[in-house]
């Protein structure tokens, strides 16, 4: 029989958003100035009516509205609303004032609206257009004060206000603008599971009023990059951000990381273009990686090989992560101009000394199973372990030190990970746990009891590292049995350390027989071993777990 529907309360939104916005004065009070004090003073002067307006315009993420198309059964005598919403000026008549946020305006209306405005101005548009050629027309042709006149002469145009008051409680609540008031619905009505976390502990998501600002506006920043990315080429975009850069100095780190992501991508798009030093000055803005990385290659491109070679050492000696370490290693010996033989890079080094094994071509679209079923044919049994089993034997065994809400880390009720999962910090603030916990691993009859429980009470909840289905306790087992609890143990530490680099790279398959087991690292005749997966086949090797490359042929 299935489960009743969940049914919500007709103005469930009203009482989400006051949660909200008593949450963020509980939490960031510091961070609040007159400006949003005068907000909430404001808002909560209005009649509920208006109240459920006003909320009904923010949430559907756009600031433009038709007051003809406007209906909601809860809200009682909606004109009146209305009408209070203008006087008290939390929305606006379309007027000149709006004319930089023309395209939002014309957002709201159809390709077909669109042709009817043209005509007005005795044009005879296409229909057959799309409607972003209409809007290029009105855009180039149309002046916005008549623009206005035309649309305002057939209906009531309103726009919503407190737009940045309203954006800036949203953000300082979920710490970033992709998430919105839809999570609580999401989590309401059952399609996601959350950790319960206890409210009084969480904390704000930041410490100082520039912090906030800087995040802010590099995401604000960030998302503007994505627009102009589509229209304006290499070289212009390269001068925007030129323009930009000195509003971007001395920001706070959680600003500085969406700064790292907008420099690598630009880069990106720049050496795309073949704007080789103009790429190279954008990545020395950053040392994310792969900055160093593509820093070295245009270096050496450019005829500067003993700049590429210093910064090639500098990524040996402290590489960021596995794919630094063994690019530094091989370009390096490419600058150095060694014999060919020695140039070789280690991941073709790796391949080169793989077994081989072939499997019916039909599996060429299926390489893992087929290779399964090779195994299984030999008398193996096995599973798809790559990032899978590792991540969830993490997530499970470290679940309470992971949401640890002691760690300043939980910030709302609606966090899949902790702020700081994939940082440095994380195993700054949570080696001691980490380290005690993993001795649990030595007692089996106490490491079953606990993933058992763990499982059980946590089945659905949102995890980024646990995948859940019915088979999760069974495969961990096969692979607790099969390894021992201090190899297990070294691996989830090592991950620890930086779960945003070490939390991927691992074998594709494990299997066993009742004599030996391997954890598998399978390629077809075109595939390429990475920098992650070579790191972890060295590191078992290390550490003295079974594991290999595998090259597939098909017969």
């Amino acid at each position: 029989m299935k489960p009743e529907p969940i049914v919500l309360p007709p103005k469930y939104y009203l009482d989400n958003f006051i949660y909200l916005i008593d949450f963020v004065q509980e939490k960031s009070a510091h961070l609040l100035h007159e400006r949003e004090y005068r907000f909430i003073r404001l808002f909560n002067a209005l009649s509920e009516n208006a109240k459920c307006l006003f909320i009904r315009f923010v949430n559907r993420r756009k600031i433009f509205f038709k007051t003809s198309t406007l209906t909601y059964q809860e809200i009682d005598n909606l004109p009146d609303a209305l009408d209070e919403l203008l006087e008290s000026q939390f929305v606006s008549k379309l007027a000149p004032a709006h004319q930089e946020r023309v395209l939002y305006l014309l957002e709201i209306f159809t390709k077909n609206e669109l042709v009817e405005i043209i005509k007005q101005t005795g044009e005879k548009p296409a229909k057959q257009d799309k409607k972003s050629i209409q809007t290029l027309w009105i855009l180039e042709h149309l002046p916005f004060e008549d623009l206005i006149t035309i649309i305002t002469n057939k209906e009531l145009i309103i726009k919503q206000e407190f737009e940045e008051e309203v954006e800036f409680f949203l953000f300082l609540f979920f710490g970033n603008l992709e998430m919105d008031m839809t999570r609580f619905v999401i989590r309401d009505l059952g399609h996601v599971q959350y950790e319960q976390f206890d409210e009084k502990k969480l904390t704000a998501y930041f410490k100082t009023r520039k912090e906030a600002e800087d995040k802010l506006k590099m995401v604000k920043a960030y998302q503007h990059f994505g627009f102009l990315s589509v229209l304006y080429s290499g070289t212009e975009l390269y001068d925007w951000f030129v323009a930009q850069i000195s509003d971007w100095q001395y920001l706070t780190d959680s600003a500085q990381r969406t700064l790292d992501r907008l420099c690598l991508d630009l880069g990106k798009i720049l050496e795309k273009n073949k704007l080789d030093h103009e790429a190279l000055k954008i990545y020395q803005y950053t040392t994310k990686p792969p900055s160093l990385e593509r820093q070295a290659r245009l270096l050496y491109k450019l005829g500067f090989e003993q700049e590429a070679l210093i910064l090639c050492k500098r990524m040996e000696m402290n590489p960021a992560n596995p794919d630094e370490k063994l690019f530094a290693l091989d370009f390096k010996k490419k600058i150095e101009k060694q014999p060919k033989e020695s140039v070789k890079k280690t991941t073709t080094q790796w391949l080169n000394q793989a077994e081989s094994i072939t499997i019916d071509a039909s599996y060429q679209q299926n390489v893992e199973i087929g290779t399964l079923e090779y195994f299984k044919n030999q008398g193996f049994e096995g599973f798809f372990s790559e990032n899978y089993w590792w991540n969830a034997m993490f997530g499970v065994l470290f679940w309470d030190i992971i949401f640890d809400e002691d760690q300043d880390a939980i910030h709302h009720p609606f966090q899949l990970a902790p702020s700081d999962l994939r940082r440095e910090d994380f195993w700054e603030k949570r080696q001691k746990q980490l380290l005690e916990r993993t001795a649990i691993l030595d007692e089996k009859g106490s490491f079953y009891a606990y993933i058992q429980a763990i499982i059980s009470q946590k089945q659905g909840k949102a995890n980024p590292l646990v995948f859940w289905h019915e088979d999760l306790f069974l495969h961990l087992s096969q692979g607790y049995e099969q390894l021992d609890a201090d190899q297990i143990g070294v691996v989830l530490l090592e991950m620890g350390k930086n779960l945003k680099e070490y939390a991927k790279g691992f074998p594709d398959l494990f299997i066993w027989n009742s004599d030996s087991y391997y954890f598998i690292e399978v390629k077809s005749p075109n595939d390429h071993l990475s920098a992650h997966q070579v790191f972890w086949l060295s590191f078992f090797k290390e550490i003295g777990i079974q594991a290999k490359v595998l090259k597939v042929n098909f017969g």
